[in-house]
């Protein structure tokens, strides 16, 4: 045999093997997927065992049913669940990285139990899909000629791509969430303002507002009657509205929070307060309004 022919025969016996390897990962990580699917919906048929778990993970909590599809969705979460759990820690396996993907989870407003373990299937259905892509991109397009390494490489990038697409795609929602939160604040301060002036506490206040704001700024009410939870259920309730900015990741938000912090430290009323606060924060929505404004070209 020449050295020409060994190599052919190597090149074809590795492709052979590169289309094993990338029907067994997709196969693969659509069996993880689906798992991750049936124990997300047996989990959120689960009672919440109380309002701020309900507001948090924004559970219907109808009451389970006796049907056999709803028995063998809990029979199948019982089975995959220490998988999947055991899967978010392999592919996440410092705390540090565990803490940092839940955080990005929370802000792009993911607030599952079984986030992390579906943001883990996500990326090894994303790898499976990306190898088989780069696959196929060397079995159609000819990339790389006859070099074998080449080949490798296009399949191996596609996985990584594939891998880390599902957090570029959190990364985008995460930035388009602190968007709509930035704009919708100053109208949940005026609506604040409002209550307050209707005789209101705060807890009323925020629980009112986030009910009225639900129809037009849905991720700002959501905030706040988590806000209005902690409020009832953490000892400090200063830590309740330091949580919300935290949560938000804006700088208006810890402000807004700082300001109400204030008031119930030193019990002043906090109409007058949120009033100059609001109006901070439409002015300098309307500065920014103009500046982009006087960045476009004249006509």
């Amino acid at each position: 045999m020449t050295l020409a022919q060994f190599i052919d025969t190597a090149a074809a016996m590795i492709d052979g093997r590169a289309l094993l390897f990338a029907a067994l990962a997709v196969g693969a990580a659509v069996l993880l997927g689906l798992g991750v699917t049936f124990d997300i919906i047996s989990a959120r048929r689960r009672k919440a065992l109380s309002r701020l778990e309900r507001y948090c993970l924004r559970i219907d909590a109808p009451e389970r049913g006796t049907s056999i599809t709803a028995l063998a969705a809990a029979n199948l979460a019982a089975m995959t669940g220490p998988l999947m759990t055991a899967l978010s820690q392999a592919f996440f396996a410092r705390e540090k990285d565990r803490a940092e993907m839940r955080k990005l989870l929370w802000a792009a407003g993911y607030r599952h139990e079984n986030a992390l373990t579906a943001l883990a299937a996500a990326k090894i259905v994303g790898a499976g899909l990306g190898a088989l892509g780069g696959w196929l991109a060397v079995a159609k397009g000819g990339f790389g000629g006859d070099v074998v390494m080449v080949h490798w490489a296009l399949i191996a990038g596609g996985g990584v791509l594939g891998a880390i697409a599902p957090e570029m795609a959190l990364g985008k929602r995460r930035n388009a969430r602190r968007a709509r939160l930035k704009s919708a604040l100053p109208d949940a301060i005026d609506l604040m303002v409002i209550a307050a002036y209707a005789g209101q506490s705060l807890d009323m206040a925020l629980d009112r507002v986030s009910r009225e704001m639900r129809g037009f700024a849905p991720d700002m009410a959501e905030e706040l009657a988590i806000t209005t939870a902690e409020l009832q259920a953490l000892p400090d309730r200063a830590d309740a509205l330091r949580n919300f900015g935290e949560r938000a990741e804006l700088r208006e938000a810890r402000a807004f929070a700082l300001t109400l912090i204030q008031t119930i430290r030193y019990g002043s009323p906090f109409t007058e307060s949120l009033k100059a606060l609001g109006g901070d924060l439409r002015q300098a929505k309307m500065i920014a309004a103009e500046e982009r404004g006087a960045k476009l070209p004249a006509l």
